[in-house]
């Protein structure tokens, strides 16, 4: 899953700072840091995490046979389709041929 990560510290030398962005902190923060400040903080990265995450998701649509990709185009299923495709997402993508003719019969 994505996650922000925000680094509150006492250490306020350059290489700490350096080391922490390169091993993958999203924020910086050194200490004291105002309740407000780190509240401010971490809506802002919640938001900004929320919003690359709801911009790079495909949305499936079981009732309705369709999947809507992040640009908004929807790609209609039959069926059939449709519950291949729902297994696919509840087998984490792996489905074994054998188990889909099990399910599904011979396609």
């Amino acid at each position: 899953p994505k996650m922000g990560i925000v680094i509150l510290t006492a250490r306020v030398q350059g290489i700490d700072r350096a080391q922490s962005y390169e091993s993958g902190a999203d924020i910086y923060l050194t200490k004291p840091v105002s309740p407000i400040e780190l509240k401010t903080v971490l809506i802002n990265l919640g938001r900004r995490m929320d919003y690359e995450e709801r911009e790079n998701t495909w949305i499936f649509h079981p009732k309705s046979f369709s999947l809507v990709s992040p640009s908004g185009q929807t790609i209609k299923f039959s069926a059939t389709e449709s519950a291949i495709f729902l297994e696919l997402i509840i087998s984490g993508g792996l489905l074994p041929l054998h188990k889909l003719i099990q399910r599904f019969g011979e396609i």
